[in-house]
C-alpha cells in the first residue's frame, strides 16, 4: 500500500513539474551568440546568430568578415543593447544555412559566446 501511494505521488508530482527540454534551453542561452565561417563565392565568411529569447531559439543575423573578437563584440551590442564583449563558452552549435553565392544549402559549426557586460 505504501508503494502504490509513492509511486502516485512521484507520477503526480511528475506532471505537475515542466521537464521540457526548450524551457532548460531557453534560460541556459540567454545572451549567447554563435558564429561560424563558410566559403563561398567571394572567400570565407561568418554566419552570425544570436539567441532570441522571444521564438526561443538562435536567430541568424548578418554576415560578418570573421569571428574574431570585435566581431563577437560588435554581435553582443547589436544584440544585448547593454553587454559589450563575448566570452567563449567552449560549446559548438551546428545550423543549416543557405548560402546565396553559389546558391546552396550548407551546414555551419559556430562557436558559442556569452555576452558579458560593459567595460567602460
Amino acid at each position: 500500500m505504501r508503494s502504490t501511494v509513492r509511486l502516485l505521488a512521484a507520477l503526480l508530482l511528475l506532471t505537475l513539474c515542466p521537464t521540457s527540454s526548450s524551457a532548460a534551453s531557453s534560460s541556459s542561452y540567454e545572451n549567447v551568440v554563435a558564429c561560424g565561417s563558410y566559403n563561398d563565392a567571394y572567400g570565407v565568411r561568418s554566419a552570425r546568430f544570436a539567441w532570441s529569447p522571444k521564438e526561443s531559439q538562435f536567430v541568424r543575423g548578418p554576415d560578418a568578415a570573421d569571428c574574431g573578437f570585435e566581431s563577437v563584440s560588435l554581435m553582443c551590442i547589436d544584440n544585448f543593447k547593454t553587454l559589450s564583449y563575448g566570452v567563449d563558452i567552449n560549446e559548438t552549435r551546428t545550423f543549416n544555412v543557405t548560402i546565396p553565392e553559389p546558391p546552396k544549402d550548407e551546414t555551419v559549426e559556430t562557436k558559442l559566446f556569452q555576452c558579458q557586460g560593459r567595460s567602460f
